[in-house]
């Protein structure tokens, strides 16, 4: 995903997965600073940095929305 220029970011991790990821180095190729504690603080994140980098459109959902299904499926 780095090649093609994504940036991943994780929301909610549970303390087990956060510390298997600890146990096995993967902070070292997703930097700690990726997590965030919430969905909506991931997604206000990754918008401020679309905005910073130029994106026009970051308010763009498309009509068949996986994440959104998901979510609707597993009210918070």
């Amino acid at each position: 995903m780095r090649k093609r220029g994504i940036l991943v970011y994780f929301a909610n991790a549970k303390a087990v997965v956060r510390e298997t990821f600890d146990k096995c180095h993967f902070y070292e190729f997703v930097p700690k600073e990726n997590f965030y504690p919430t969905m909506r603080d991931a997604t206000c994140i990754a918008r401020q940095r679309q905005l910073e980098l130029g994106f026009k459109d970051t308010g763009y959902v498309p009509e068949h929305d996986r994440l959104s299904e998901v979510l609707s499926s597993h009210p918070m």
